[in-house]
């Protein structure tokens, strides 16, 4: 991690192209993303009240963006790193399962 508060993570494809860094600025990491063929995984960090809404609300959209990308589109919840979470994390985890579902895709949780 850079000093500045950046983020970087490794974007692992079946193909070459999807091979590239992704740097996320927020003041604190919500979530980590791991991405395997078409799978964007995100794992959320730590119990979910004790983040900043900004940092939340950046996190959703990175995700959302992702989800997105060309050749992503099956969404997977890690839950191993969190600890608690309320209304505002499932209100998220339905709008990235309707993302992924927009693209012909499936949500695991």
């Amino acid at each position: 991690m850079a000093g500045d508060g950046s983020r970087t993570y490794q974007r692992f494809g079946a193909n070459p192209f999807f091979d590239q860094q992704i740097s996320v600025m927020t003041t604190r990491q919500v979530f980590e993303f791991e991405f395997a063929a078409d799978v964007v995984i995100v794992i959320p960090l730590g119990p979910f009240m004790e983040f900043r809404d900004n940092d939340i609300r950046d996190a959703y959209n990175e995700a959302y963006r992702l989800l997105g990308e060309p050749g992503m589109r099956h969404l997977l919840v890690d839950f191993s790193q969190l600890g608690y979470f309320g209304s505002t994390f499932v209100g998220i985890l339905f709008r990235l399962a309707k993302r992924a579902r927009s693209n012909n895709g499936e949500t695991a949780l």
